[in-house]
């Protein structure tokens, strides 16, 4: 039985009660059971009126929690006729702005973080406690030579040569791995929280332009350094 049903059975009992009580003692006396049941009708109507100042604002209490369980912050009261009514309105309509503009900006940050894991030059995968992978990025799959959906397997379950020495890495190390003679990836484990829990986080990097850009830089100095010792020696020759 509700609050509210409990309520008025007890009012309504006492009334009818108050009523037979009258009408019994002064069923010989009309004008004062006329006067006594013109003070039942009055205090019918304060007990309404009791009834709108305390049963109501529980009522908006549970349409507020029922709000608040079904994420619906756009639900909202509008200021009333009580003072205490009005308190309460006023600290639940903030409290629903204040939810509702975290809940916006946590769903804005989410949106960016997933846009930026996406478009992220460098690979990233993101496990679960299982070893699963939950999350990874295009660049990743590209690195791994993974064109088929793999959200789910065992990251050991994978095939590439990179994957037995990634699987030892612990958090918090880096090490440059060999896919084969031409491709390095600089790969990197840590740990971030994710979701409110603790994740294995892996990044890996394609080092493979960036070593050639360097043997050649290297090799180009040694060229002209072999020319120059050559020019200079040519230069001797010819002037004997």
């Amino acid at each position: 039985m509700s609050l509210r049903i409990k309520y008025w059975v007890i009012i309504l009992s006492i009334h009818i009660v108050l009523v037979i009580l009258c009408y019994r003692l002064l069923c010989e006396q009309k004008w004062l059971f006329i006067a006594s049941e013109v003070l039942i009708l009055i205090s019918l109507y304060f007990s309404y009126l009791l009834y709108n100042a305390l049963i109501r604002p529980i009522d908006l209490m549970n349409m507020g929690s029922n709000a608040i369980r079904d994420r619906d912050f756009s639900v909202k009261f509008l200021p009333t006729a009580s003072k205490e009514m009005n308190n309460l309105i006023d600290i639940y309509n903030s409290m629903i702005d204040t939810l509702g503009q975290e809940r916006t900006t946590a769903q804005e940050q989410s949106i960016f973080l997933e846009n930026l894991i996406s478009i992220s030059p460098i690979g990233m995968i993101i496990l679960d406690f299982d070893g699963r992978i939950e999350i990874i990025n295009k660049t990743a799959r590209q690195l791994l030579d993974q064109k088929n959906d793999i959200k789910g397997m065992e990251l050991s379950k994978l095939i590439h040569p990179v994957i037995s020495s990634l699987l030892k890495l612990k958090a918090g190390q880096s090490m440059i791995l060999k896919a084969d003679v031409n491709k390095k990836y600089r790969c990197q484990v840590s740990r971030i929280v994710h979701k409110g829990f603790l994740r294995k986080f892996i990044l890996i990097e394609d080092l493979t332009a960036d070593l050639l850009n360097s043997e050649k830089e290297a090799y180009g100095k040694i060229i002209r350094m072999m020319a120059h010792e050559v020019n200079n020696s040519m230069g001797a020759v010819n002037s004997i």
